[in-house]
């Protein structure tokens, strides 16, 4: 007697297809004989399999030309008794973030689990992992690192609600839940600016690694006025300090030293500060987008991101996904930032 789990594999066999694009949406899948053969089951196997992936509308089956995949970038209702937050714990602002989000959970009722992304998956592989597990509700947290819209859609279509934190890139297969760069730009260039610093520049990470860089960049471009672009760090920071020594002695040399600095990133701008302050320059005003831990020590100002707000919201989120289904449309959540100014 054949194993009555047998239709999971073969649900899943053709679940990894879709996800790695074989199957494209409005394709045909193989006929049930075909099923059959390749994956070495009985029809009546395949035929359960079909009848599971057509209840959660992942595919249409029609008599006399056959069965073809069916994308549907809505919701999915279910009760959002566990949901999973896919993030980087490395992330000096992590723990902050993770305790508000956790006390939203618990306030609902709801299980947060947490999944550190392996440095061999992408984050959409770390999500198909917890599809495969029957962990579809999940909030993502890209730290900067882009996202694949393809894959993203075919994630949704399988039955994945899901919500990002601090960048828009899941729009529209995802709610997304960021700061308006573009507003904190301008409110810590007028702060830095009122303390008369008139001469304006720009440190942040090499813009074709991370997307929130570009987005980062291209406000100050925007907002900066005369400010210019000083340098830019690469991916690995373990040569930041370096590189950061090097350049900001190279603009002193050249009298080039600007009033003031906008870093991002908070771990750069507290490099900034240090390295200043050995250079006897500490009256260069520096600015980020992070609150840490010695950014007070090193008079950084900073424009701080909600994350009370910010968990508050995607949680919401993924319940209203779960609550409206098919009726959801992804939405985009601006919150507003706090000006720590120093």
């Amino acid at each position: 007697m054949e194993n009555d789990k047998l239709y999971i594999n073969v649900k899943q066999n053709i679940c990894d297809c879709i996800y790695r694009g074989i199957y494209k949406d409005g394709d045909k899948i193989p006929p049930e004989r075909t099923l059959s053969d390749h994956l070495k089951v009985s029809r009546v196997t395949v035929r359960k399999a079909l009848e599971i992936m057509e209840q959660g509308r992942l595919i249409v089956r029609e008599v006399g030309s056959g069965t073809r995949v069916q994308f549907h970038n809505y919701g999915w209702a279910r009760e959002t008794e566990v949901l999973v937050l896919v993030a980087s714990a490395g992330h000096p602002q992590f723990s902050k973030f993770i305790e508000h989000f956790q006390s939203c959970a618990a306030a609902n009722g709801t299980l947060l689990l947490y999944m550190e992304r392996l440095q061999k998956d992408t984050i959409e592989d770390s999500l198909y992992h917890l599809y495969l597990r029957g962990l579809c509700d999940v909030a993502v947290w890209p730290d900067g690192i882009s996202l694949e819209q393809e894959k993203l859609e075919r994630l949704r279509a399988l039955g994945m609600n899901l919500a990002f934190f601090d960048t828009d890139t899941g729009f529209p297969f995802g709610d997304c839940v960021y700061s308006d760069i573009e507003a904190g730009m301008e409110v810590l260039c007028s702060s830095v600016r009122r303390k008369k610093n008139r001469r304006l520049g720009y440190v942040g990470l090499e813009t074709d690694q991370f997307c929130s860089a570009c987005q980062a960049k291209e406000a100050f471009m925007k907002v900066g006025v005369s400010g210019k672009v000083l340098f830019e760090l690469p991916q690995k920071r373990e040569n930041h300090p370096q590189i950061i020594k090097k350049e900001l002695e190279r603009l002193e040399r050249k009298g080039k030293l600007p009033d003031g600095i906008i870093c991002p990133d908070g771990k750069d701008a507290v490099l900034l500060a240090k390295r200043l302050q050995k250079m006897k320059a500490a009256n260069v005003k520096i600015a980020s987008f992070e609150e840490l831990t010695d950014s007070a020590r090193f008079g950084i100002t900073t424009y701080e991101k909600d994350f009370r707000e910010s968990a508050k919201t995607l949680y919401k989120c993924l319940s209203r996904q779960s609550r409206k289904g098919e009726l959801w449309k992804a939405e985009r959540y601006l919150v507003s930032g706090r000006l720590i100014e120093r």
